[in-house]
């Protein structure tokens, strides 16, 4: 459930007007992370306290969790020299992959958690040469896969881990599977997304037993389908090939005991027909679905489909850009409806930042007889810097500006309307910094 932050206005209306408050579009603050990003494929998790954990860029060398403006080093495993964090859950429970010797570069699967790293790697008593963690649910069940020849493996990469936190390092209820070789996400029910060794179709487990094919995009000549995330509703979030060199984000809907696969970019190429390519990498319970479109010889520009499939760019409904020229990808998104995305900033770099959604409160605004002439509202907000627009609703696309933004110095607004036609209703949008 997403939790908003409400913002109080008073409203003492004259002539006989009433009002009534409601919510709708959400503008959004960003926070800078202060952490390089590394485009389409940066591994990055953020949970519903929003702490975010990532791979190492720029500088770094060791995976991270950031937490309110502080940054965690988690350091490796053993001797290893470099980490990297995919996911991290409400427990603050971190898992990826780090490397365990001095000048090795093999990777050790790893879960983090109260401040010890620990080694997946050894599973039933057989050490896996090479493995990695790529998403953890809150009941420390966390999926990823193996690579290499070893006995455990034997044709099945996929693997789920059941961990026990107070014996993290015991890993003797390990699940392997051939099928799901790429599971890349875990929800709160136990049910795996993912998809083939080399992505050729989108797979879904679910309850450790029952697996789904979901098929490809409809139209495509190419084949290839992935599922990237999957909530406990069962809506899927993923893509596919439409072409060698092109893919569309998906969404797959459960109805009937099937999968049902919707395309998600006919709703960018309506407002961006140039756009050739998308991809969807995360979804909440809410059903918001975040990821990225690209638009030849230009940067990706983060994006967000709703329940309905309509889609916004992020960027567009930032409160202050703060010098960020751009939004260009939006990894992840939870449950309190905040994003991560990364994007680039003044000083033309390329970091990762968290979008936290501020609601508009609405003052829907109706005579209760049609007065005469002009009628003047006297709005008193309880917080300073807001700014007042006023529009019809019979002309919802005439946007009329009333007054200038308010300051520290206002302690309140009158906005002058003229009721041009006797049954018209006017609404007032408060837009915050």
């Amino acid at each position: 459930m997403i939790k908003s932050r409400h913002v109080r206005v008073a409203v003492v209306i004259i002539l006989g007007m009433v009002a009534q408050m409601g919510f709708a579009q959400v503008q959004y603050v960003l926070r800078p992370l202060g952490v390089g990003s590394a485009g389409r494929g940066m591994k990055v998790g953020l949970n519903n306290l929003g702490q975010v954990a990532g791979q190492p860029t720029g500088a770094l060398t060791f995976a991270w969790i950031w937490e309110n403006g502080t940054l965690i080093h988690l350091g490796a495993l053993g001797a290893g020299e470099g980490s990297s964090a995919a996911d991290i859950n409400d427990l603050g429970e971190v898992v990826g992959s780090s490397t365990f010797l001095a000048g090795n570069t093999t990777g050790h699967a790893f879960y983090y958690a109260n401040g010890v790293m620990h080694d997946l790697t050894v599973i039933s008593g057989l050490s896996v040469a090479q493995n990695s963690v790529a998403s953890i649910n809150s009941n420390s069940v966390a999926v990823g896969f193996a690579i290499g020849s070893d006995p455990f493996i034997n044709g099945k990469p996929g693997l789920i881990w059941n961990i026990d936190p107070a014996d993290p390092s015991n890993n003797t209820s390990v699940v392997a599977f051939p099928t799901l070789a790429k599971p890349l996400a875990v929800n709160d029910a136990g049910d795996v997304a993912g998809a083939t060794l080399q992505f050729e179709e989108a797979l879904v487990r679910e309850d450790s037993s029952l697996l789904y094919e979901l098929g490809q995009l409809p139209g495509s000549t190419f084949w290839g389908s992935w599922a990237r995330d999957i909530s406990v509703s069962r809506v899927v979030a993923g893509g596919g090939r439409m072409t060698q060199f092109t893919t569309h984000a998906a969404r797959w809907d459960k109805a009937g005991g099937v999968y049902q696969i919707s395309d998600l970019h006919p709703a960018i190429t309506n407002l961006y027909p140039t756009a050739h390519s998308s991809d969807a990498l995360a979804i909440n319970e809410q059903e918001q679905i975040v990821g990225w479109f690209g638009i030849g010889g230009l940067a990706d520009t983060a994006v967000m489909w709703d329940s309905t499939n309509d889609v916004v760019t992020l960027y567009d409904h930032l409160v202050d850009a703060q010098g960020w020229t751009d939004l260009q990808h939006a990894y992840d998104i939870n449950e309190r409806g905040q994003i991560l995305v990364s994007g680039r900033t003044a000083a033309v770099q390329d970091e990762l930042a968290l979008l936290i959604p501020i609601p508009i409160p609405h003052l829907s605004i109706a005579p209760t007889s049609p007065p005469a002439g002009t009628v003047d509202i006297l709005i008193a907000p309880t917080a300073p810097n807001l700014v007042y627009r006023m529009r019809s609703t019979t002309h919802p696309s005439a946007w009329n500006w009333y007054g200038p933004p308010l300051s520290a110095m206002h302690t309140s607004l009158v906005v002058r309307v003229t009721n041009e036609v006797p049954v018209r209703i006017y609404r007032c949008e408060v837009n915050l910094p």
